[in-house]
């Protein structure tokens, strides 16, 4: 599976001219799923970072970005705002020093 990186962007209210009723994001209800899912689109983390704004950035894994649209959709998240994806790959320290490993020569 992908691992996918979500940014949230929340409307303002200024942004939207007249507000529908809708049912609240059911947070612990994507809780619930994402911890028993092993299939299709599943939240992992979310980091909310000390910006000028209330973005937020998760981190989900998917076969594709519409299967964490829809998993959004199900659970109310899509109304609050814009919504990006991202495909990413994950690396770090130890995966440079691996690859770097592998390429020097063996004297």
């Amino acid at each position: 599976m992908a691992l996918y990186l979500v940014e949230t962007i929340p409307d303002t209210h200024e942004e939207i001219e007249e507000v529908p009723l809708q049912r609240p994001a059911d947070l612990p209800g994507l809780a619930r799923y994402s911890a028993g899912a092993t299939h299709g689109a599943r939240w992992l983390t979310t980091f909310s970072p000390d910006l000028n704004d209330d973005r937020q950035f998760s981190l989900w894994e998917a076969p594709e970005a519409e299967d964490i649209r829809s998993v959004m959709q199900r659970f109310g998240f899509l109304h609050e705002g814009t919504v990006k994806m991202f495909m990413v790959r994950q690396w770090g320290p130890e995966d440079v020093l691996s690859a770097q490993a592998e390429t020097l020569p063996d004297w």
